[in-house]
């Protein structure tokens, strides 16, 4: 069975220590380490170093960013003229390559980077020489990382018990909502089964039904009304699925004065979608429909519904319009 493949990213040396345990409590946990400490990254001849470490981060299942107070060699296209405060480093692509796939990412930032951390945010526009870290690019990147609008969950940590507890705590929850969604998708699978055998019990009793009323006075007369009311109904249940048709619904809702009833609402979309015979008249139907509307705003909203005006010409049987 294929184990979750977890790649481990940060600067080494000051935290080859915690990437060491890291390695240990992964795999105790049945998952599979992704370390370029133990050669777990297959280095292509043909491309940077650092492009491997991309491509191999792309194919894990989960990625774990630790932050400490180094920021990192350059990146392989980092111009050679580019000043020392401004480069990317491979720990930061590699995360930012990670995340723009969607990939699970958690990050871990050691508490006295995130004390400083919060000192910089109020001063920003000073220079000052903070303790921990190395460069200014790493409040940068952490800044970059709070920014973000999902997948940036970040931990402050002291130990390797904290940074333990949190992880696993972490992948239990995820490990607990895919539950939750096999259980919720077999329960739609069920619901379609009982779905299916109501119409199947549907279809029977109308045909029962069917054979009591031929037999009674003008049973066929109340059998074809009753097919056509059917017919009818599915053929506004398809239509009520295209933007066009509830738009103009709404629409015609809205704006009546004589406060017609939804059905007669609906007969009269399905008359005005019947009678349009050319692009030029539906366009004239739209500027009577939408008066006051910006024209290119209105140029947008005719081009996006001519597909959906002859969607609802085909589910009444009508050619498309040209």
């Amino acid at each position: 069975m294929a184990k979750p493949r977890v790649f481990v990213s940060s600067t080494y040396y000051d935290l080859k220590f915690l990437r060491s345990s890291l390695d240990v409590f992964i795999n105790s946990l049945g998952f599979e380490t992704v370390l370029s400490e133990k050669g777990d990254i297959p280095y292509s001849p043909f491309i940077p170093l650092d492009e491997s470490c991309y491509d191999e981060a792309l194919s894990c299942d989960i990625f774990v960013l630790i932050i400490g107070g180094r920021y990192g060699s350059k990146t392989s296209d980092t111009k050679e003229n580019q000043i020392y405060e401004s480069y990317k480093s491979i720990t930061k692509k590699e995360f930012e390559t990670a995340n723009s796939k969607g990939i699970p990412c958690f990050i871990l930032i050691e508490n006295g980077v995130y004390s400083e951390f919060q000192t910089y945010r109020k001063n920003k526009e000073l220079k000052i020489n903070y303790a921990h870290v190395d460069s200014i690019n790493v409040f940068k990147f952490i800044d970059e990382i709070f920014q973000l609008k999902k997948n940036n969950p970040v931990f402050p940590f002291s130990g390797p018990q904290e940074v333990y507890a949190w992880l696993r705590d972490q992948w239990s929850g995820i490990f607990r909502d895919l539950l939750q969604k096999k259980v919720k998708n077999s329960e739609m699978i069920e619901l379609q089964y009982e779905v299916e055998n109501l119409r199947t019990i549907t279809d029977s009793l109308k045909n029962y039904l069917e054979v009591i009323v031929s037999k009674m006075e003008q049973g066929d007369s109340i059998i074809q009304k009753e097919n056509e009311k059917i017919k009818k109904e599915n053929i506004i249940n398809s239509l009520m699925k295209n933007s066009l048709f509830k738009v103009l619904v709404d629409k015609f809702s809205t704006d009546d004065e004589n406060e017609k009833n939804h059905n007669e609402i609906l007969d009269e979309v399905i008359d005005d979608i019947k009678n349009i015979q050319s692009k030029q008249e539906f366009r004239i139907f739209m500027e009577e429909v939408f008066t006051n509307m910006d024209k290119e705003k209105f140029k947008t909203l005719f081009d996006y519904f001519i597909n959906d005006l002859n969607e609802c010409r085909r589910i009444l049987s009508l050619p498309n319009i040209i």
